[in-house]
C-alpha cells in the first residue's frame, strides 16, 4: 500500500446525488479508487483491509479531502453545478479529534466554504461508539460542515441515533433497495426509514439506484434524492466535467 501510495496510483471518481423531483444535482460523493498497474481499478472494500497503517490512512484521508475541496472550487469557478462534497470517512482507522482538526486547517488551507463539504458517517460507526460520533458531529456542526448518517440498513436502531446525533441527513444502503419495490418486507424497512427521518426533519438520499420504479416509489414515499447507475455510474474528475457541462436530469 504504501508503494501504491508512494507512486500515486490512488485517484478520486465523484458520483452525483439528484433530486427526485427536478433531476437537477443537490451534491456529490467522493469514492476513492486504486488504479493498479496490473490488477485495474480496486474498490476501498478490497484494499483497505490490506493497510493496517495508522498514519497511511491519515494521509490518505487528508489528500482524499484535499482533492475535494480543491475540485470543489474547481467547478465552482466553472459555474458548472456540483454541490457540496460528500466524503466518506472510517472512525475505525482514525482518531475523532485528529480527524476534526485536520479539517479545520484543510479549510483554513484551501479557502473552501465550509457548507460545501458534508461528512458521511457509516451508521456501524455510530452504533459502535454513540458518544464520541455525537461529539464529532456537533464539533462539525459548529464549523458549518453538514453530517449524514450513511449506509443505514439497521432500521430499529435508526430512530435512537438521529434522537440523540445532529445529522442533516440520511443515506439508504444499496443494499435496502435491492427488492424495492417488489418486495413488502423491503418496502416496510424503508417505510420505517421514512417515518423516522421525517420524524427528526432529516433529508434523505438513497444509494443503488438503478430502476425508474425505484425511483417513483422513492418520491411517493418522501426521498429527497437518488444515486446510483441509474442517473450516473461513478466518474474521475475529467469525465464528471464533462458530464457536469452538459448535464441532462435523467428520465425518472
Amino acid at each position: 500500500m504504501q508503494t501504491a501510495w508512494q507512486q500515486q496510483e490512488f485517484l478520486l471518481h465523484f458520483q452525483p446525488e439528484v433530486n427526485v423531483h427536478t433531476g437537477q444535482i443537490l451534491g456529490m460523493e467522493v469514492l476513492i479508487r486504486w488504479q493498479h498497474p496490473e490488477l485495474g481499478l480496486i474498490f476501498p472494500d478490497q484494499f483497505f483491509p490490506l493497510a493496517e497503517d495508522a498514519t497511511f490512512f491519515s494521509s490518505l484521508q487528508r489528500w482524499i479531502f484535499y482533492q475535494s475541496c480543491v475540485q470543489s472550487q474547481e467547478w465552482n469557478r466553472l459555474g458548472l453545478p456540483s454541490g457540496p462534497m460528500a466524503v466518506n470517512i472510517s472512525l475505525n482507522h482514525l482518531d475523532p479529534q485528529a480527524l476534526l482538526h485536520m479539517i479545520e486547517a484543510l479549510l483554513k488551507e484551501t479557502g473552501m466554504d465550509p457548507k460545501g463539504l458534508v461528512i458521511e458517517i457509516p451508521q456501524l460507526n455510530v452504533l459502535m461508539i454513540p458518544e464520541k460520533v455525537s461529539r464529532l458531529v456537533n464539533e462539525f456542526v459548529s464549523l458549518g460542515v453538514g453530517c449524514v448518517l450513511d449506509n443505514v440498513s439497521d432500521t430499529e436502531s435508526l430512530p435512537r441515533l438521529i434522537k440523540n446525533i445532529p445529522f442533516q441527513g440520511l443515506k439508504l444502503a444499496s443494499s435496502l433497495l435491492c427488492d424495492v419495490p417488489v418486495s413488502s418486507e423491503a418496502v416496510k424497512k424503508i417505510q420505517h426509514c421514512f417515518f423516522s427521518a421525517r420524524t427528526a426533519h432529516l433529508s434523505i438520499i438513497a444509494k443503488g439506484v438503478e430502476s425508474a420504479a425505484q425511483v417513483t416509489f422513492l418520491r411517493e414515499h418522501g426521498c429527497h434524492a437518488v444515486q446510483g447507475y441509474l442517473c450516473s455510474r461513478p466518474l474521475p474528475s475529467d469525465e464528471m466535467t464533462a458530464l457536469l457541462s452538459n448535464w441532462r436530469p435523467p428520465v425518472m
